[in-house]
């Protein structure tokens, strides 16, 4: 439902999995990640050459389109299936392997809105390698925990793996069909799946037996922790209850004529729409909260609403258009509308956080101080692991790996 909870507004620019501080993967392009108080969720990850830039040009916020340049077509690594795609301290995954998996993912690919099946056939390979680069990331940096693990002696049983791995079929399973490809990949020894499993039961036995126990906080780290906690939502509560003023100021501001409210959405909305100068498109009753639909279906066309609050946003309204539906037989009177075409800004409203015992702020402090402490054990461990592979992964010439350039074009 358009309005509810989620996160604060992000066009998130993803920089992959950073494993090293002055070593950083090959960076995936950029995301949207709507917020679902601004409109229903698009999870799709643009082709190279197909999306747009977001470039910040001034201190308040003022993200520009700017098209793509072209990008050449990518080239595969010249591999047989069988041929290691990477090697971490001797523990290798395949060509094929990994190639399988990343198949299964750019085959879930949902185009975005004007992107074609051609544009898309036309990238394929593009976001094949993409997700090969993010999938090696992920390889590498739990490989090298797991082999931490096994160091300090902890294994995963035969059956505590088969157990995972069919608890994560059955969940597989019921996230909808034509899943099954990737329950085979869970239980095929040496697939990325099969290394991802359990390579996350060595990392988790790691940090529940070895890291978190090394964790010590002080009875003033608890009371310190509580104190900010409260500072932080106090600034919360003040943040939100200037959203309703400043709303009533922008929306003034529009009615005065000191601005459009285009400019006054793509400036300072919170919705992703903002990119759209806040046009939101066509939108079912259903769609929307009770709050915004009510005021959205009353409205007459080409006017703006007063603001509209929800329980996580204040919203201004502007009705493009009523599309309208048909009477049935003998029925009389207007036709029912049955949807409208939006545009809106959203102030979106932040959340508290609960307060904490001082048991619970204790076990925050251990879990961030234990995250932190795999974190910086995985930057420690790729730096002195030895990689092999024909990924030009590394940033750093000077990076301990090998990185062959066999490769072809498709």
């Amino acid at each position: 439902m358009v309005g509810a909870r989620q996160s604060v507004r992000s066009m998130c620019v993803s920089a992959g999995l950073m494993l090293v501080s002055s070593v950083a993967l090959c960076a995936p392009p950029a995301t949207n990640a709507p917020s679902a108080a601004a409109q229903t969720p698009r999870n799709v990850t643009m082709p190279a050459g197909l999306a747009t830039n977001l470039t910040r040009t001034g201190a308040n916020r003022m993200e520009v389109p700017i098209k793509r340049p072209e990008v050449p077509k990518v080239a595969l690594p010249d591999l047989k299936p069988e041929d290691p795609l990477i090697t971490v301290n001797g523990t290798s995954i395949s060509w094929g392997s990994m190639r399988r998996y990343a198949e299964l993912l750019t085959s879930d690919f949902e185009l975005p809105a004007g992107v074609t099946a051609a544009d898309f056939e036309a990238h394929r390979d593009n976001i094949l390698m993409r997700h090969v680069y993010k999938l090696a990331s992920s390889f590498i940096a739990k490989t090298v925990l797991a082999q931490e693990a096994v160091r300090h002696g902890i294994k995963v049983e035969d059956g505590a793996l088969a157990d995972k791995q069919k608890q994560l079929a059955e969940q597989i399973r019921t996230s909808g069909s034509g899943k099954e490809a990737y329950v085979k990949e869970i239980t095929r020894p040496g697939s990325f799946l099969w290394y991802e499993v359990k390579h996350a039961l060595l990392v988790s036995r790691l940090t529940q037996e070895v890291i978190r126990p090394a964790v010590k906080i002080t009875d003033a780290e608890v009371k310190q922790y509580r104190q900010d906690r409260k500072k932080e939502n106090a600034e919360i509560v003040a943040y939100n209850k200037s959203l309703l003023p400043k709303a009533k100021k922008l929306l003034a501001s529009i009615k005065s004529g000191e601005a459009t409210f285009a400019e006054v959405a793509f400036r300072e909305s919170d919705c992703d729409s903002s990119l759209d100068y806040g046009e939101w498109g066509i939108i079912k009753r259903e769609q929307l909260r009770p709050e915004l639909a009510e005021v959205a279906f009353n409205m007459k066309e080409g006017t703006l609403s007063d603001v509209v609050e929800t329980p996580y946003s204040f919203h201004i309204l502007k009705l493009n258009k009523k599309n309208t539906g048909f009477l049935r037989d003998g029925e009389k009177g207007p036709p029912p509308v049955i949807s409208v075409n939006l545009a809106h800004i959203m102030l979106e409203k932040k959340e508290l956080k609960p307060e904490l015992t001082a048991e619970e702020a204790r076990n925050e402090l251990i879990n961030n101080r234990a995250q932190q402490t795999v974190a910086d054990l995985r930057v420690k461990l790729v730096k002195e692991a030895k990689i092999e592979t024909p990924l030009k992964l590394f940033a750093d010439p000077n990076t301990n790996t090998n990185t062959p350039t066999r490769l072809k074009s498709k």
